[in-house]
């Protein structure tokens, strides 16, 4: 085979590559910028992003997500306090037996006592924001749930689907 042939074809190789690297590069986001977007919340002055736990994939999509999120300064706090599906703690009754009694094994989060909460209920398809007694009498639970510890300034983002 003749090297020019060669050569042309290795650069011709050579440049879909590139092409190839860098289409994926474009189209992927990281994962501080999908739980974001996700949650409806600016992340980007957080000192750390940390999935604790990612058991989604399973069967219909069921599982919990558990990701620990830190920051160096009390920016989140403001965020809280100006978005209204955030509310400062303590948690109403049955939102405290749902988090810490219901999903404490798969949870595992911490008994925060100063900060702020917001939960959304997806169950049905229908995201309500209200958490009446009603809801511990299910035999599944969708919903967000987010708490922020104002003392450690941490804020934990919970994905639950059964």
């Amino acid at each position: 085979m003749d090297m020019r042939i060669i050569r042309r074809n290795i650069s011709i190789l050579a440049f879909l590559m590139i092409i190839a690297i860098n289409l994926t590069g474009c189209m992927e986001e990281d994962d501080v910028s999908k739980v974001s977007k996700e949650w409806g919340l600016d992340l980007k002055d957080a000192e750390s992003f940390t999935v604790i736990e990612e058991t989604h994939g399973g069967f219909h999509g069921d599982g919990e997500t558990v990701i620990k999120v830190e920051f160096s300064d009390d920016s989140f706090s403001d965020q809280a306090d100006e978005d209204e599906n955030w509310s400062p703690l303590p948690l109403n009754k049955t939102l405290h037996t749902l988090i810490y009694e219901v999903c404490s094994y798969t949870l595992s989060l911490p008994d925060i006592k100063n900060g702020y909460y917001s939960f959304t209920d997806r169950y049905d398809g229908v995201k309500n924001h209200n958490a009446g007694p009603e809801l511990l009498e299910r035999y599944s639970y969708n919903f967000d749930f987010g708490i922020y510890d104002s003392d450690t300034r941490t804020l934990y983002l919970c994905k639950c689907d059964s």
